[in-house]
């Protein structure tokens, strides 16, 4: 035989023989396991046929409790509100919401009847209120855009993008999400107009609210001025198109107008720049009277609140079977234990 070939066999044989004790001792390892499981299973269902009676008493029992522990823990309801602010108001929104967990924290139930125009049961039945930032990515980054016009150069190189895009700061959102918890599923259709009336009730922020109703009015003054100028070169450029094309014989006859104070900065403007400038203001009108209408209150509801909420948490059938479930195991267990104190003793 070559000797390439028994160093082969010799190098090749140890390999095989491991991994067949793999194998083996797997096998064994798999056996033992299912094994076990059904001894388990065995031994258990010996052990519950007999405390039969014991235990299923405990499950009714525990079933029992937890369908009626809704009377003791009620189940809660949520429903949401998002609010986009047309003012800084922020520190403000944040206040009002920390006043009215407050309210429900010392059950002042009669004063938060007052503030939302409900009886002092429904009052009773409020949970919480909480408040998130609702900023998408695009914001965030608008709002790193702004940072970055403020700052300067060396300090932009050490702040992480990622880190702050990340975040869910109140600083880079101009959206918040208001979620209110309460055991009565009915009392959110009554909520949001009251709601909406406290929190825009501050003079302060009226104000702000109305000098950006102006800023804006202002704005669209002046782009329809400009529209109204192009107008009228419009029209003064046809008239010149009309003579020029009569009186020529020959030649090219566009009509060019210089704008502008000095020659040398000057440059030739024709019917299309013109037409291309009055597209631009037309949209920055539409996109200005958008922001009129969101600029009528301090906060725009950009989505209401849901007039039934969403349930939170378990109903009283779940409550049930997890009772059953909890009571069935911990009587298992205490019975385990006093049959192995028993043993021991």
């Amino acid at each position: 035989m070559d000797k390439n070939e028994i160093s082969e066999e010799v190098s090749t044989t140890p390999i095989i023989k491991d991994i067949e004790r793999l194998f083996v001792r797997g096998f064994k390892s798999l056996r033992w396991l299912v094994v076990s499981i059904f001894t388990w299973i065995w031994q258990f269902l010996n052990f519950a046929m007999k405390y039969a009676v014991i235990l299923f008493i405990a499950g009714i029992l525990g079933g029992v409790l937890g369908f009626f522990s809704t009377e003791l823990f009620p189940r809660k309801y949520a429903s949401s509100m998002i609010l986009k602010l047309n003012v800084d108001a922020k520190s403000q929104l944040e206040n009002d919401i920390s006043y009215f967990n407050a309210l429900i924290s010392k059950q002042e139930n009669t004063i938060l009847s007052q503030l939302f125009d409900i009886t002092p049961e429904e009052a009773g039945s409020l949970v919480k209120f909480e408040l998130f930032a609702a900023s998408d990515y695009v914001e965030k980054i608008y709002g790193l855009n702004e940072i970055y016009k403020s700052i300067d150069t060396s300090l932009v190189k050490v702040i992480d993008i990622e880190q702050l895009a990340s975040m869910n700061d109140p600083i880079f959102s101009n959206r918040f999400k208001i979620t209110i918890q309460a055991t009565n599923e009915h009392i959110f259709s009554k909520l949001e107009k009251p709601l909406m009336a406290y929190l825009e009730r501050s003079d302060e922020l009226k104000l702000l609210l109305s000098a950006g109703q102006k800023s804006l009015n202002f704005q669209r003054e002046v782009y329809l001025k400009e529209m109204q100028a192009i107008d009228t070169l419009s029209n003064y450029m046809n008239k010149a198109l009309l003579a020029n094309s009569e009186n020529a014989s020959q030649g090219d006859n566009e009509t060019f107008v210089m704008l502008g104070g000095e020659a040398s900065k000057n440059r030739p403007v024709n019917a299309i720049d013109l037409q291309d400038k009055y597209i631009l203001y037309a949209q920055k009108i539409a996109k200005i009277d958008l922001s009129i209408q969101e600029y009528k209150s301090i906060y725009f509801v950009n989505s209401h609140l849901n007039p039934y909420g969403e349930k939170i948490g378990y109903g009283a059938y779940k409550r049930a079977l997890m009772g059953a479930f909890l009571l069935f195991c911990t009587t298992c267990f205490v019975i385990y234990l006093v049959r192995t104190r028993k043993k021991l003793n």
